[in-house]
């Protein structure tokens, strides 16, 4: 399992100086800013940051798209915005086309991307970024939060999310953090998601393809409708999934509640841990496995699904036509339970 690492901050800055065009005209100057606002750029956006000082900005490219660029401070933001010169279809984005614009800031300064197309290659801000866009590749650093809103294509890759990342994307492309605070992703067409660690909640709304690929969550609530698979290395709380699409789910280790609803069909499989407590409902060809102890499970197993759990304790309940087997034997239907399977519904060691 591999999870993005972020560029240092000369990778960052020299990926997009390379693929600047040689400068037909340039515009350079500085300005006491404290937060950055960029509006309805095409081309490149290229972020360098830097220890105190002022905000300079220099614009290269073709003479008529730099001089479409309007650049002045209001308050304390400074605000980047194309005029009204004619843009070509992006398909096939050539830089030599476009203006570049590339910013350096103080570390600590917040940065606001409104309706972008081309490309961006961002340092590390350590300041929060809010980004809204059509078709965009973005390769950013370090921030204390990301608010990402993209529903054209393009993939976006993030550093280290100090806090919350939050991520509604529609269109084609993928997203990476190194890791997050917390996350929430609501994706409506194709691309994945990978994430390393996320100290606190995940939560996803999937609509479309894709996969999710997780290092690990205090918790995980994921509602798909689809197609994809879903991969975490550690959930240490609360583990949801809510499926009425085609995917396969694993999961290395949980420890905390798990709530399994599938009306399609997926193979589900958590390797260790312990499911405090279990409830699963399975329709047409589900297929669940748990490796570790299942505490108090609550089985609906319905259609040609199947249930296999290495071991329970507490309290066993079941219904539906599908089979359910613990340490690989089968014991429902054939035997309806409604205790622990031992004969007693108090009893609490592991079976």
């Amino acid at each position: 399992m591999r999870y993005p690492v972020p560029l240092t901050l000369a990778a960052v800055v020299s990926l997009g100086l390379a693929a600047g065009p040689a400068a037909a005209a340039a515009d350079k100057r500085q300005f006491d800013a404290r937060s950055v606002f960029v509006d309805d750029l095409v081309g490149t956006l290229n972020v360098e940051t830097q220890i105190g000082g002022l905000v300079e900005i220099t614009i290269t490219g073709p003479d008529a798209k730099v001089a479409d660029i309007a650049v002045r401070l209001e308050g304390d933001v400074l605000m980047i915005r194309r005029g009204m010169a004619p843009t070509k279809a992006l398909d096939g984005f050539d830089a030599d086309d476009y203006a570049v614009v590339h910013l350096r800031v103080p570390v600590g300064t917040p940065l606001v991307i409104d309706d972008m197309d081309g490309q961006a290659n961002i340092g590390d801000l350590n300041a929060s970024l809010i980004v809204f866009a059509a078709s965009l590749d973005a390769t950013v650093g370090n921030v204390t939060s990301a608010s990402i809103d993209r529903f054209g294509s393009g993939d976006i890759s993030l550093g280290h999310v100090a806090g919350a990342l939050n991520a509604n994307l529609s269109g084609s492309g993928d997203i990476t953090a190194a890791s997050a605070g917390s996350v929430n992703v609501a994706k409506r067409g194709s691309g994945d998601v990978t994430l390393g660690p996320i100290a606190r909640g995940f939560t996803a709304n999937m609509r479309g393809s894709g996969e999710i690929d997780v290092h690990s969550a205090a918790t995980a609530v994921i509602e798909k409708r689809g197609s994809g698979d879903v991969r975490f290395g550690t959930v240490r709380g609360e583990f949801s999934y809510k499926s009425a699409g085609i995917g396969d789910v694993d999961i290395s280790f949980v420890d905390g509640p798990v709530t399994i609803e599938t009306t399609n069909s997926g193979k589900i499989y958590i390797h260790a841990g312990n499911a405090d407590p279990l409830r699963v409902s399975l329709a047409e060809y589900g297929d669940f496995t748990l490796d570790g102890v299942a505490v108090d499970p609550e089985l609906v197993v319905t259609g040609a699904s199947i249930v296999k759990l290495q071991q329970y304790v507490g309290e066993f309940k079941a219904s539906g036509a599908g089979d359910i087997r613990v340490a690989g034997h089968r014991i429902y239907p054939l035997a309806r339970l409604s205790t622990d399977g031992g004969g007693s519904a108090n009893k609490t060691e592991a079976k």
